[in-house]
């Protein structure tokens, strides 16, 4: 599985098709007080300044102060707060 995986997003990157369309996380900022990850996902940490959300084969970290989940759907998770870094960490937590 994780071959046909990384083939669709060769073949993605080959055709300048976005990440999205091969199941890679798409993550959003908008300014420097909210964070969208928009793929299926699960909260491992929750702290006011440190949220922690495990992607399928990684997980992205968001630091900051006052960090709150805003909205929490299946496929997309939304964080408010004063948002300092956002972190991909490769192979999970």
């Amino acid at each position: 599985m994780k071959f046909a995986k990384k083939a669709l997003q060769a073949v993605c990157a080959r055709l300048d098709v976005p990440g999205e369309a091969a199941g890679a996380p798409c993550v959003t900022l908008c300014g420097f007080t909210e964070c969208s990850v928009d793929c299926p996902c699960t909260i491992v940490e929750y702290e006011p300044h440190e949220i922690v959300a495990a992607l399928d084969g990684g997980a992205v970290k968001i630091e900051g102060s006052g960090l709150e989940v805003r909205q929490m759907r299946r496929d997309r998770l939304c964080v408010t707060g004063k948002i300092r870094a956002v972190t991909y960490l490769e192979g999970g937590v």
